[in-house]
């Protein structure tokens, strides 16, 4: 869509490439519509091009796309301007591939040359086989040419080309089986133990690597697979030193990896979260944001872990201010569809620790509705657990909170069905354990009377979850599952109705 590419591109241009107005003014022939679209979008994000027309005085709909594709194009034109310093190796020998394919052809040979050179250099110090192997090709192409005939440096360059290309090879091997795992954990219909098992093989099959080849993106394919192997499995210690070593890998190279580090350092947080380390996890997060750009993905992720430690305390109102924060960066919108409705889902505990704590709504949170909820989510609507379980669980309780007597039947038959469906197969049985005890609660219309002699019992079944086992697998409690029961068992004053406490 026009308006997600502008919501992207346009600031990024405006912040890295200097004096960009101006180049835009001299590209554009100073048209005002598309100087007005391109200073709009440096303040403002839209999620749809009615919204952003509306927002613009005086342009319309059509004006909008027409002036917005003509922006959209220059803005393209001005990318390879945008280079940073801490991005500027990586974009500047994408810079230098196209410059390189374009002089070839014009025959400017030794521009060529100079820039193939350093990309060669570039490409070895910065552990890329896949830069230093173009170069050389590039390199050999002209010492084989009869305008140079350079045998000895011809040699020389297919000699080490020939020792990168296993490098590369199980580089691009490595890739592959990470984009298989990030497949595998975006079909919600497929359970854990298809991809705890893809994780397993690709973890045994690239292990022997490790340390032995000069190729970033493997290591850090490596320590992507096998934290989430360990990390989804249950593992958590195991996986807190696999992320350490990652970072100790990071920290010994000589070219910038904070990108890397920042997921690296939330990956600890989440691991000293489910240790119970919440002291050591602040840190971490502490040290994820100092390295995470501002309006990144891993500076949400950051902002996520913050949140989710103050649900966990209860300190609705701490928690609350993270998610404002999160949610209301202009970037938030340009994420995915399956980011946005997690921070949804979550935003939806927040909004009933909140109510049934009797504080007020901060600005920012909209309330939730309980007839909207799961319309709301469309991408978890065949999650075999994880967040749509959580999702069906603050349904009822939303239900619960609207004092809509009249429709708990009918979110306690979710609950049943989706129960029966996928939580009793063993990948979330504390998520189990709660719904059979919600669906006791629900079904005795939320008055104690009915339920009390039963809760001791149930509640001991939760608190045993996982014990005994090699590993208790990760599950999502934005409120806890014994603070969630104590909410209802002790009945907040309008809640669950005055009957509730009888």
């Amino acid at each position: 869509m026009l308006v997600k590419s502008l919501n992207e591109i346009v600031p990024l241009i405006g912040q890295r490439v200097p004096e960009a107005r101006k180049i835009l003014g001299f590209l554009c022939k100073g048209n005002l519509n598309i100087m007005a679209i391109f200073d709009h979008f440096q303040i403002h994000t839209h999620a749809t091009n009615e919204d952003a027309a509306q927002a613009l005085d005086g342009m319309g709909l059509s004006s909008f796309k027409k002036y917005g594709t003509q922006l959209l194009q220059y803005m393209k034109q001005m990318v390879s301007l945008a280079v940073t310093p801490e991005n500027a190796v990586q974009e500047n020998v994408a810079v230098d591939m196209l410059l390189i394919r374009i002089l070839e052809s014009a025959g400017c040979k030794n521009t060529v040359r100079a820039l193939a050179e350093e990309m060669l250099e570039n490409g070895l110090k910065n552990e890329r086989p896949g830069w230093a192997m173009d170069a050389l090709k590039t390199l050999m192409r002209m010492y084989s040419s009869a305008s140079f005939d350079r045998i000895k440096e011809f040699d020389e360059n297919k000699k080490l080309f020939l020792e990168l290309e296993p490098y590369l090879e199980i580089q691009n091997k490595a890739e592959l089986l990470l984009l298989i795992r990030s497949a595998l954990k975006q079909r919600k219909k497929s359970n854990n133990r298809e991809l705890i098992e893809h994780l397993r093989s690709s973890e045994l099959e690239l292990r022997p690597y490790i340390g032995q080849i000069s190729s970033f993106l493997f290591h850090h394919c490596y320590f992507a697979i096998s934290f989430d192997l360990y990390f989804i499995s249950g593992q958590y210690e195991v996986a807190y030193h696999n992320v350490s070593e990652g970072i100790a890998y990071l920290n010994s190279r000589n070219y910038n990896a904070n990108y890397l580090k920042s997921i690296y350092y939330a990956n600890l947080a989440y691991c000293s979260s489910m240790l119970k380390r919440f002291e050591e996890m602040e840190q971490h997060i502490e040290s994820s944001l100092q390295v995470s750009t501002i309006g990144s993905l891993n500076w949400f992720a950051a902002l996520q872990m913050f949140y989710f430690s103050y649900m966990k305390k209860g300190d609705y109102l701490q928690a609350a201010a993270y998610y404002t924060q999160a949610t209301r960066h202009k970037n938030f919108v340009n994420q995915s569809e399956s980011f946005l409705e997690t921070w949804h889902i979550t935003g939806a505990y927040l909004y009933i620790g909140l109510v049934t704590s009797g504080q007020p709504l901060p600005k920012g949170l909209t309330p939730y509705k309980s007839s909207k909820l799961i319309n709301e989510i469309s991408s978890y609507q065949s999650d075999k657990g994880g967040l749509y379980a959580a999702a069906l669980t603050a349904s009822l309780l939303l239900t619960a909170i609207e004092g809509h007597k009249d429709k708990i039947v009918e979110r306690v038959d979710a609950l049943e069905k989706y129960r029966e469906r996928y939580l009793l197969e063993g990948d979330t049985p504390r998520t189990a354990v709660l719904y059979k005890i919600l669906i006791m609660i629900a079904k005795a219309g939320f008055q104690k009377r009915f339920y009390a002699d039963k809760m001791p019992a149930l509640q001991q079944e939760l608190a045993d979850c996982g014990k005994g086992l090699d590993a208790l697998p990760f599950e999502w409690e934005l409120i806890p599952n014994e603070a969630l029961l104590e909410m209802i068992d002790t009945a907040h004053v309008g809640m669950f109705g005055a009957e509730a406490n009888r």
